[in-house]
């Protein structure tokens, strides 16, 4: 089966799977339109999860089957595709309700998240690598 998937007018970066399910970001300048979209092969339509966060770049499954998401900041104006503000970029935790809990802020202009165990690292725009310890602690489980 071949599924093609057009998206039209905004900017998507992050991509992540958990089996046949895949999360991807919309990393919109305006913090209403910034989001997470889920969406299948069995299901190709994509469906709103998360969203009202600025320049989401990046989605992670983290520790527990728990969802990350990486802001690159606020947007710091022309010319189109340029990374946010300096400072004001933040690893997210995606609650249950659809919205974001900052964990960790005023990142310099993060670009992409992964996590390995415990420990998440982030990639800045210009190349430094980040290692933030104890993010997450057991149980794993969806905040509310």
């Amino acid at each position: 089966m071949h599924v093609e998937f057009h998206v039209v007018a905004c900017e998507e970066h992050g991509l992540s799977f958990q089996g046949t399910i895949a999360i991807m970001t919309n990393s919109a300048r305006r913090p209403q339109d910034g989001k997470l979209v889920t969406f299948s092969i069995d299901t190709p339509s994509a469906t709103e999860i998360a969203s009202s966060f600025p320049l989401i770049v990046d989605v992670e499954f983290g520790p527990g089957c728990r969802l990350y998401a990486l802001s690159n900041g606020v947007y710091s104006g022309d010319p189109e595709g340029s990374p946010g503000r300096h400072n004001t970029g933040s690893i997210l935790a995606v609650k249950a309700d659809g919205t974001f809990t900052p964990l960790v802020t005023e990142l310099d202009q993060p670009t992409s998240l992964e996590f390995i165990g415990n420990a998440a690292f982030v990639v800045t725009f210009t190349g430094e690598v980040w290692r933030f310890d104890k993010l997450t602690r057991p149980p794993f489980r969806i905040s509310k």
